[in-house]
């Protein structure tokens, strides 16, 4: 286990403060987008309550049918059940990504010492947040790596192009 969490450290400090740069950067990204969707959904859910305001106005003036108003307002109402829940999601994920992804990060540069210190409590902790999968074929013991662990343990590269 010991080799395989050393695989995971970036012992470069350049290219560790680097990933962390680039972490913080799609974060910053991440909550601008969500910021967007949010304003968008709150925009969506002002027009269905001024929607269902003028359906109303319209049943009180005798202007349709009862049943007409219940079909209609049914409809708006399960539209706004929707966009709530729509926004319950962008509120919980709005740094939720990033904040996961940079203690993926600082996690992979400490296993070895976590490792060490553990009891078989927090060792069983370490092993379902690292790996998927573990099955003993033959004599040795076939570790399947959880993403990114296994992106990061399988070597990190970097493809240069018109965006570097």
């Amino acid at each position: 286990m010991l080799a395989l969490f050393d695989k995971l450290r970036i012992d470069d400090k350049r290219v560790l403060h680097w990933f962390r740069r680039v972490i913080r950067a799609k974060m910053k990204s991440e909550v601008e987008d969500n910021t967007a969707q949010l304003h968008e959904i709150t925009n969506q859910m002002a027009r269905i309550n001024k929607d269902r305001d003028a359906l109303l106005t319209l049943r009180m003036h005798g202007e349709i049918e009862s049943e007409t108003y219940a079909r209609k307002d049914g409809d708006l109402r399960r539209l706004l059940q929707r966009l709530k829940l729509r926004l319950d999601g962008q509120e919980q994920q709005k740094t939720e990504i990033g904040d996961i992804a940079l203690k993926v990060l600082e996690l992979s540069q400490h296993l070895r010492e976590k490792w060490v210190k553990a009891d078989i409590a927090e060792k069983r902790t370490i092993l379902e947040i690292v790996c998927l999968n573990l099955t003993f074929k033959d004599a040795s013991l076939d570790i399947t790596m959880r993403k990114p662990f296994g992106a990061i343990a399988g070597g990190l590269t970097l493809k240069l192009g018109a965006g570097c």
